[in-house]
């Protein structure tokens, strides 16, 4: 039997966005019109709680499928991030 001090507690995270192809109207001259096309992005999370939930250990993705997609006309091009992270309670 555990203390609880040393056992991990898993959680994970799956979410997905689609967006279509839009054009947004606004008071700005020819050279900021433009759309961009439609996309879905899928995301993932998954973590760890360690010490009594003193330190966090997690992994985020971001562009699963690592597709090339522009939010916006003056967006960059986003492809696949990977992120690690460690949280400390103090």
């Amino acid at each position: 039997m555990s203390d609880g001090r040393l056992a991990p507690c898993l959680h994970a995270l799956m979410d997905g966005r689609h967006e279509t192809r839009v054009a947004r109207c606004q008071d700005l001259d020819a050279r900021f019109a433009g759309i961009t096309d439609a996309f879905t992005l899928w995301n993932g999370a998954i973590g760890y709680r360690w010490l009594n939930e003193k330190v966090v250990t997690s992994l985020k993705l971001t562009n699963i499928a690592n597709q090339e997609i522009q939010q916006h006309i003056f967006g960059d091009i986003l492809r696949r991030q990977v992120v690690g992270e460690v949280r400390f309670a103090f």
